[in-house]
């Protein structure tokens, strides 16, 4: 399975949860996310985090970004994870 169908369906799985499921549901789900090596998948998850509020996410996105910053033209070549990272912040 190609990595960015991957991706699609875990963005849609996430935004699936914030929909449906519980507040305890989604902040979870984007804790995960976050961990996620997809930098289109974190910075989904890290617009979510910063529309629905969630400080005490706010460490999850420090320790994201560092690690796209570990080496960044391989990690998120397109900046896509660590722009929507640190707009979150």
């Amino acid at each position: 399975m190609p990595k960015s169908h991957d991706t699609g369906g875990k963005i849609e799985q996430l935004r699936a949860i914030l929909d449906q499921g519980s507040e305890n549901a989604w902040r979870a789900a984007l804790q995960k996310a976050l961990k996620d090596k997809s930098n289109f998948l974190v910075a989904k998850a890290a617009k979510w985090v910063s529309e629905k509020l969630c400080y005490e996410l706010i460490p999850d996105l420090v320790v994201s970004y560092r690690w796209f910053l570990r080496d960044p033209l391989k990690t998120d070549k397109t900046c896509a994870g660590k722009i929507a990272l640190v707009r979150a912040l």
